[in-house]
C-alpha cells in the first residue's frame, strides 16, 4: 500500500538490501530504480533467472558486490557496476580512544552480536579468553550494540561492572575479575576497536566483514541455530580470513592462541580478508550516479 501511495511522487528511489524490495518495486509498478545490492556476495550464488527478470524490468542502475555479479546483469542490458563494498564505508568511528588503553603486545575485539545470543556468545568468548594462560592474554575490547544489556553479559560471566568512566561519550567503561579486564565502547565506535586490535572474535554479521576487510582476522564459533545455508554461503566468500569452529570454549581458545601465537599466519589471513571483501568506494560511486 505505501509503496503504491509513492508512484509519481519522487525523482529517484533507491532500494537497499535483498532482492525482496526490487520484487516489492515490480509488482505495485515502481520503475527506474537504483538497487544498492548489499545482500549477494558473488562467491556463492549469482543472480537467479527470476532475480535477472524482476531487475531489467525495474532498475535503471545495480550496484552489486562481486564483479561476477555485476557482469551478469551488464549482459542481459542492465547498467550494473561493482563500485566496492558499501558496508566497507559504513564502519563506524566515535568518540573513544583504544589505543591509549593498550597495555599488551596483541588484542582483540569481541563482537558477539546484537540479537537473542549475545549474552550465550559473550559467555563463550570471555570462557576462551579465560583458558589462555596469564602471560598470553591480549587486551580486550567489546562493542556493546544498541540494545545489548550490559548488567546481563556480567552476570552471565561473572564479571563486575566499573563505572569510571572517562569523558569520551562512547566509553562505556569495563568488565573485570581481576584477572581479565574487558573495555567497553558503544557500537558506535567499532572502528576505533578494529582499529586498535590484531584480531577479533566474532558473532556478528555486517561487523564481521568489516572486520576482515579491514585485515583484522576473525574467529567464529558455530551455533546449531545458525542459519547453516547462509552461513556456508559467506564461508565461501571468507574463506580462511575467518576461523570457524565448534562452540565450545576450548575450541575457540585453542584457535584464538594459535592466531595470537603467529604473527605470520595472522598478516597472510589479513591480506586474504581484504582481498575477499574489497574495500571502499561504493558509497562515493552511489552518490555520483544520484547526481549528489
Amino acid at each position: 500500500r505505501f509503496l503504491r501511495s509513492i508512484r509519481g511522487k519522487y525523482e529517484r528511489i533507491i532500494v537497499v538490501g535483498d532482492v525482496t524490495g526490487v520484487i516489492a518495486a515490480y509488482l505495485t509498478g515502481l520503475r527506474e530504480l537504483i538497487y544498492l545490492d548489499v545482500y549477494k556476495t558473488g562467491a556463492a550464488r549469482l543472480y537467479s533467472a527470476a532475480e535477472r527478470f524482476v531487475i531489467t524490468r525495474t532498475c535503471k542502475t545495480v550496484f552489486s558486490r562481486a564483479d561476477s555479479l555485476a557482469q551478469g546483469l551488464t549482459q542481459i542490458g542492465v547498467d550494473a557496476r561493482s563500485a566496492g563494498n558499501v558496508m566497507m564505508d559504513t564502519i563506524p568511528h566515535g568518540d573513544y580512544d583504544a589505543r591509549s588503553r593498550r597495555s599488551q603486545p596483541l588484542a582483540v575485539t569481541l563482537l558477539p552480536g546484537s540479537r537473542a545470543l549475545t549474552a550465550e556468545s559473550f559467555e563463550l568468548q570471555i570462557d576462551a579468553l579465560r583458558s589462555l594462560p596469564v602471560a598470553e592474554r591480549p587486551d580486550v575490547f567489546l562493542a556493546v550494540a544498541g540494545g545489548v544489556n550490559i548488567d546481563e553479559l556480567a552476570k552471565k560471566t561473572g564479571l563486575h561492572r566499573t563505572h569510571l568512566l572517562s569523558a569520551e561519550s562512547d566509553d562505556l567503561g569495563q568488565l573485570s575479575d581481576g584477572k581479565l579486564t574487558i573495555h567497553m565502547a558503544r557500537g558506535a565506535a567499532m572502528g576505533n576497536l578494529l582499529d586498535a586490535s590484531d584480531l577479533v572474535l566474532s558473532q556478528a554479521g555486517t561487523a564481521t566483514v568489516q572486520a576482515l576487510g579491514q585485515g583484522k582476522p576473525a574467529i567464529t564459533s558455530v551455533n546449531a541455530r545458525d542459519r547453516r545455508s547462509r552461513f556456508s554461503d559467506e564461508q565461501k566468500l571468507f574463506g580462511d580470513a575467518r576461523t570457524v569452529v565448534p562452540a565450545d570454549a576450548s575450541a575457540l581458545g585453542n584457535a584464538l592462541r594459535a592466531l595470537l601465537n603467529n604473527d605470520d599466519e595472522r598478516r597472510r589471513l589479513a591480506t586474504i580478508g581484504r582481498q575477499r571483501i574489497g574495500g571502499p568506494g561504493a558509497l562515493q560511486a552511489i552518490l555520483e550516479a544520484l547526481d549528489l
